[in-house]
């Protein structure tokens, strides 16, 4: 491991390799953001490049919202376009992203507005350094694009 990272904990095993794989699709969307490399893993942590010490200040506002609208753009055009809100989507073989619906909808019922009384949706139909213990990250996937 070169340079200083940033380190990310998981008391879930499954949740830090679910991390991973989301960081690895970021990577690969080819959308000219730079994601940090994962520069090491296991089970409980993640450590990613460093990008730096300076903290997003109100006059980033604008790049950090053109990077990520360029994300977002790329991640439609490749793969999201296909995608339901009411159902998990398989972005790969390793991933799988969750149901943007069904989690929200659970919220709901656990507030004290029960769901019968909440505004119905749409009935619109859609159109057309660090203390872990990690080990290596392959080359191929610490691309960063």
């Amino acid at each position: 491991m070169t340079g200083p990272v940033y380190t990310k904990r998981y008391q879930d095993p499954r949740r830090a390799a679910e991390a991973a794989a989301h960081r690895e699709w970021l990577a690969n969307l080819e959308c000219e953001v730079r994601v940090p490399a994962l520069r090491a893993a296991d089970a409980h942590c993640l450590a990613f490049e460093h990008l730096g010490n300076r903290q997003p200040g109100p006059g980033d506002l604008e790049l950090l919202a053109q990077a990520l609208g360029r994300m977002h753009a790329a991640a439609y055009a490749q793969h999201l376009h296909a995608a339901r809100l009411d159902q998990p989507f398989a972005v790969s073989p390793g991933l799988v992203i969750r149901d943007f619906a069904g989690p929200r909808r659970e919220a709901l019922r656990q507030r004290p507005l029960p769901v019968e009384a909440a505004p119905r949706p749409s009935t619109r139909t859609p159109t057309s350094e660090t203390s872990c213990s990690p080990t290596r990250v392959s080359r191929s996937s610490t691309s960063t694009t």
